[in-house]
């Protein structure tokens, strides 16, 4: 049995695509600065801290492959990011 398919696969995504995301991320990310506020408030700078080296590593590691790296008049635009130039090499093709 095969899945159904689409004949319209969306090959651009559009600024609301990424705020409609967004705004579906930001819950989780208030929620636990909320929570270090709460009790351990000297946690936020660590916790933030933690979230951009893992936004680095991400960019560097998964985004380097994708078709929607620097394809946007030298930016990126897709769900994650938006408007963020590409500070990598690209690396087209599969992850190794």
């Amino acid at each position: 049995m095969q899945a159904p398919c689409s004949p319209e696969i969306k090959q651009e995504h559009t600024h609301w695509d990424f705020l409609y995301f967004k705004l579906l991320t930001l819950v989780p990310f208030f929620t636990a600065l909320a929570g270090f506020w709460k009790t351990q408030p000297f946690m936020i700078i660590p916790y933030l801290l933690w979230l951009g080296v893992h936004m680095a590593a991400v960019y560097r590691a998964l985004c380097a492959h994708c078709p929607h790296y620097g394809a946007y008049d030298g930016k990126t635009r897709c769900l994650y990011l938006w408007n963020i130039p590409p500070i990598y090499k690209a690396r087209p093709g599969r992850q190794s």
